[in-house]
């Protein structure tokens, strides 16, 4: 979360999540609806047969992404099979597979926040998250 927004460098803020109440964690806070606060939020997309948060631009990429993993689980699929395509088809599926599958991962990193796909906080919560390898009970 940046506030206030425009200086430079940014200046960013701790803030708590709990539920959908967003708490900013600072000396000072905005005091009225008429000052901003950028909020930066990445998330997964959503794709359905409805609705898509995958932009247009991005649909040739997506398609590119799930064709190159299809072709490699046919690869796999196909090994040691009878095939109409002869005794290399599983090879060729695995070559085609791979090759797009680089192509694929280059275009995003291309596209991607400085190269990478991660999930990060630029800073710690104002509470630590609970330990979830055992179970409080009731």
């Amino acid at each position: 979360m940046e506030y206030p927004v425009g200086n430079y460098p940014a200046a960013y803020v701790r803030y708590s999540l709990w539920g959908t109440t967003l708490t900013l964690m600072g000396d000072s806070i905005p005091s009225a609806n008429d000052e901003d606060v950028n909020v930066y939020w990445h998330g997964p997309q959503t794709l359905s047969a409805s609705a898509t948060t995958v932009p247009a631009w991005a649909d040739d990429l997506v398609a590119l992404g799930a064709a190159a993993l299809a072709a490699l689980e046919w690869a796999s699929y196909a090994t040691n099979r009878v095939n109409v395509g002869g005794d290399t088809t599983w090879k060729q599926y695995l070559q085609w597979g791979q090759a797009n599958l680089r192509h694929f991962r280059a275009e995003i990193r291309r596209l991607g926040r400085r190269g990478t796909l991660r999930t990060s906080a630029l800073y710690a919560p104002a509470e630590p998250k609970q330990s979830q390898a055992t179970d409080p009970g009731p």
